[in-house]
This record gives C-alpha cells, structure tokens and sequence, in this order.
C-alpha cells in the first residue's frame, strides 16, 4: 500500500518558483545587457556549485528515504518537491556550465542570455531547495 499519493504533488508551488526566477533571469539580463551589473564570473561559479548541491540534497533525501520501507517524510517531499528541484539542478548545471564556455565579460546576446539563465536556474534551485526543507519541516512535526 502506498504511503501517500505522488499524483497529488505540489505542481503549484513550483509554478510559483518557476514565475520568481523568471522575473529574477529577465532582471539580471537587462541589467547585464544595459552595463549595469558586469563581473559575474564569480556569480556562474556559485551558481555552479549551489546546483550541485542541489542535486546532492535530492540524491541524498532518495538515499534517506529508500532506507525504510514505511512512509517517511522524505518520500512525501521527495514526491511534492523532487521533479522541481532535478530539472533546475540539472538547468542549472548546464547554464552554467555554458556560461562558464562563453566569454561573459563582453557584452553580446549570447552572454546575456547565458547569464539570463544562469540566473533563472540559480533562483529556481534556491526556492526548491528552501521548499523542500519547509516541507521536511512540516511533515517532520505532524
């Protein structure tokens, strides 16, 4: 018998943090695009390496949550949060890892949308992962 019902996932929440971190990625493109904001090679790299730990606390709430047979919050949060937190970890990941390729330093279409969506992974892996600590929270004190 199944613990909790994956279909009833929360597709709203990651609807919500898909809108944030487009508004977040046209932002900082503008920004970038305008001259306003230039030396983010430090940016991409952080975001790189918040990606990646995105996809470690994912792999590792799956290691948790695989150790027992019974329902556990992780399998509930994983269920709610884990399809959103995999596709902008490995988004982010690749944006990246594309900006890191081009030359961001000079100011050209490709850069700008490179870093547009560095920073729209960047954002989308933070709201995942801060929901999928509130939900651990919650479902840990019920």
């Amino acid at each position: 018998m199944e613990c909790y019902n994956c279909s009833d996932n929360g597709k709203g929440i990651c609807i919500i943090e898909v809108i944030i971190s487009i508004i977040a990625g046209v932002l900082v493109g503008v920004l970038f695009s305008n001259s306003v904001i230039t030396a983010l090679t430090g940016f991409v790299a952080v975001a790189l390496i918040v990606s990646a730990i995105g996809l470690a606390i994912l792999l590792g709430s799956l290691a948790i949550s695989s150790v027992s047979d019974s329902c556990n919050e992780f399998k509930k949060c994983i269920c709610k949060n884990g399809t959103c937190l995999l596709v902008a970890s490995l988004g982010g990941l690749i944006a990246g890892t594309v900006a890191v390729i081009l030359n961001i330093a000079v100011v050209s279409i490709a850069a700008t949308l490179a870093i547009a969506f560095t920073t729209f992974f960047f954002v989308w892996v933070i709201l995942s992962i801060f929901s999928l600590i509130l939900c651990l929270i919650k479902e840990t004190c019920r």
